[in-house]
């Protein structure tokens, strides 16, 4: 974060403020969180890893019935 935060720093001011940081778990860390705040900035940084498929069981698993 810290890299990306001295670059964040160096664009013009014309361009206007960064105020939030967004980042996936590789970023997370109590460094990285005090270093966007010492930099006024809020990190937004995703603290755990979750699944993104379904198993083939819930894939295909028929429709759930809906009520009216």
């Amino acid at each position: 974060i810290v890299p990306a935060l001295k670059k964040i720093a160096e664009l013009p001011e014309e361009w206007g403020a960064v105020d939030h940081l967004l980042g996936d778990t590789g970023f997370f860390s109590a460094a990285n969180v005090a270093a966007c705040e010492k930099a006024g900035i809020t990190p937004l940084l995703a603290s755990k890893r979750d699944s993104h498929n379904l198993s083939p069981a819930e894939r295909f698993a028929p429709d759930t019935p809906t009520s009216l």
